[in-house]
């Protein structure tokens, strides 16, 4: 029965333990929010990022780029004659 009180107390102190660190780590995530508030503001204006690339890799990019714009082109295409062959059953 005695262990049983003890661990109770136990119990107790450490629920008061934790309660009382809550408006402490309140007011370090109130703390953290802000900055990452602050951050986000500025980041527009104060962010720089520098980045240095390869001529290959450059390259690379390109190539990538254009292989986009002609799947693209042909979407656009397949999408034209699929709607002028619609307008063409239509009439």
């Amino acid at each position: 029965m005695w262990n049983e009180v003890n661990e109770n107390i136990q119990e107790r102190d450490a629920e008061q333990n934790i309660i009382s660190l809550v408006p402490e780590q309140k007011e370090q995530s109130d703390t953290i929010n802000a900055l990452i508030d602050q951050v986000m503001e500025d980041a527009p204006t104060k962010l720089k990022v520098i980045v240095t690339l390869c001529d290959a890799d450059w390259q690379k990019m390109q190539e990538l780029h254009a292989q986009w714009l002609g799947q693209e082109k042909r979407v656009l295409e397949d999408h034209h004659r699929w709607q002028k062959e619609s307008w063409q059953k239509q009439s």
